[in-house]
């Protein structure tokens, strides 16, 4: 099983009321999605500054009003009291241990780092201090997978027995930085897109851990790990099964097209061929996705599900649909609706803005992002352990995960 680390970021106890004053530190995808959240929440957030040290940069911020600095020495700490980290994951720790230092809470952006041994580390570094150290996974807390969770594990209620998931998207077909495809950074499709399914699979099972796993390399449109497959066991022997692919089709913007979880669009246009449908660079695609979620504030729709879920407990069967959960029994389906509007991002922001102003311990503290990077490394491992895996699949060199 997956171990805790001992101690744990203490929430900070503080007087200060109002916004919490937070910096957002690089402005890619995620930090630009994350910068627009942060935004449209004057009451719990003021944003102060954002530090990108790229070309662009401020065209990014360019209607926002928010103050562009190209580096960490010329952000004036003493106007910020906290910092979402959004930089390439190589520069996680190095920044997180920067903000720590400085008294900072710190809202880091999944994965937590590039190693889990540098998660760990910086975990124990969070304990000492009174700092609010949280990882943005936000998937284990998207409406749906909430509502999954509320049903399980309490006295009186099922136990889920099975869990399945499925989930294929264009992640492979999308323009990436050269440290997005390699796994000894952080990237490929097992720390970027798996991480997001552990994060679900731990706040429904409570407990996992690898037992096989299987990586695969296409070798299109370049050699990167673009799908995987893995079995899981939870300490109460609930068994999970993981496929996730990359090599999907193009993901429309509209919000509401159906297109879960397969990753093509579905009762609309034919897909485009594989890579046709890409967008030319990243801030393209960054507008795009923000276009997306404006939209999505105009026109509330429940969260897309992120791929399909199926729990299994001794006599049901919960799903995961766009409107919701629907609980399958012995005597017919009942439908749970989920809330429009509010995503699982909605919910981390104001779970780290309570454990600021209010004290509350969060869930997705480091040691969540640690045990999260531990299953990933341990996909890896089982991988390169399996002479069946080892027949069919490319996985990336040096990626024996050693801890």
């Amino acid at each position: 099983m997956t171990p805790a680390v001992a101690g744990g970021p203490a929430p900070a106890q503080t007087r200060e009321r109002g916004p919490v004053r937070v910096a957002v530190l690089g402005l890619g995808q995620a930090g630009l999605i994350t910068l627009d959240k942060l935004l449209a929440r004057p009451d719990r957030y003021h944003v102060v500054a954002a530090v990108d040290p790229h070309d662009g940069a401020r065209a990014k911020v360019a209607d926002s009003r928010v103050r562009l600095v190209p580096d960490l020495e010329r952000l004036r700490t003493g106007e910020v009291e906290a910092v979402y980290v959004g930089s390439p994951t190589i520069e996680h720790e190095p920044q997180t241990e920067w903000a720590l230092d400085r008294g900072l809470h710190v809202l880091v952006e999944k994965p937590l780092a590039h190693r889990a041994a540098a998660a760990r580390a910086l975990a124990r570094r969070a304990a000492r201090t009174p700092s609010v150290a949280m990882v943005c996974h936000k998937r284990g807390v998207d409406p749906g997978i909430r509502a999954i969770a509320s049903l399980l594990g309490q006295p009186g209620r099922p136990r889920a027995r099975l869990v399945s998931m499925l989930h294929v998207n264009d992640w492979v077909w999308r323009p990436r930085r050269p440290d997005e495809y390699d796994a000894e950074a952080g990237g490929g499709i097992v720390y970027r897109q798996g991480s997001h399914h552990f994060d679900m699979l731990l706040a429904i099972m409570g407990s996992a851990s690898v037992v096989d796993a299987h990586v695969l390399d296409l070798g299109v449109p370049t050699h990167v790990d673009g799908a995987f497959t893995a079995t899981l066991v939870s300490e109460q022997d609930c068994l999970a099964t993981v496929v996730v692919s990359g090599y999907g089709g193009p993901a429309p913007t509209d919000p509401a097209a159906a297109h879960w979880p397969f990753g093509f669009a579905l009762g609309g246009a034919a897909p485009a061929a594989a890579g046709a449908g890409a967008v030319g660079d990243k801030h393209e695609l960054a507008d795009r996705l923000r276009a997306a979620a404006a939209l999505a504030r105009r026109r509330p729709t429940p969260p897309r599900p992120f791929g399909m879920t199926l729990v299994q407990t001794d006599d049901t069967l919960l799903q995961t649909t766009e409107d919701g959960v629907l609980v399958h029994g012995r005597n017919g389906t009942q439908s749970i609706p989920v809330e429009a509007g509010e995503d699982g991002l909605d919910h981390l922001l104001e779970t780290f803005f309570q454990a600021i102003r209010d004290g509350r311990a969060p869930t997705q503290d480091f040691r969540w992002g640690v045990r999260i990077l531990e299953l990933c490394e341990d996909v890896y491992r089982h991988a390169k352990a399996s002479a069946r895996a080892r027949s069919i699949a490319v996985v990336p060199p040096g990626a024996a995960c050693e801890r």
